[in-house]
């Protein structure tokens, strides 16, 4: 093993609101979603990105051609509001995605990073389906 196993996170576990419950679990499940919506949502090796969570680019135009309206995103989906047609989902990628990638190349660090207002957290890779927390922080809000 060329890279540094980090220990669990032991600190503050940061959720984003003094009411909320703590959601942040010390291993995380396989089909974990990776996004967060507004933020970063990513994975890394290494510290090279090798999956981004997909934005919708607000400038894109409707693909109807008797439409001129722009597309909109409403809970993981794409749609135009102006012509109302078929909403697209948005693909986000899991967990299971990711490890079947580290899968192929395990001799590496393998991060998930989720970074969102009020709430921010790592986990790496330490074993086959087994992703640990190792940073949790107050997001970039």
């Amino acid at each position: 093993m060329t890279w540094e196993k980090l220990p669990v996170y032991t600190g503050e576990k940061h959720v984003g609101c003094l009411t909320c419950t703590d959601g942040t679990p010390d291993i995380v499940s396989m089909d974990m979603i990776i996004a967060v919506g507004f933020g970063y949502a990513g994975a890394r090796c290494d510290g090279e990105e090798v999956y981004r969570e997909p934005m919708v680019d607000p400038s894109l135009e409707c693909e109807n051609d008797n439409c001129d309206g722009e597309y909109d995103w409403v809970d993981r989906y794409v749609f135009c509001p102006k012509c109302g047609g078929e909403p697209t989902p948005i693909e986000n990628k899991t967990l299971a995605d990711i490890e079947a990638m580290a899968i192929e190349d395990p001799d590496h660090d393998w991060r998930v990073i989720l970074d969102g207002p009020l709430r921010g957290r790592t986990y790496q890779r330490q074993g086959e389906k087994f992703w640990i927390l190792v940073d949790s922080n107050r997001g970039f809000a």
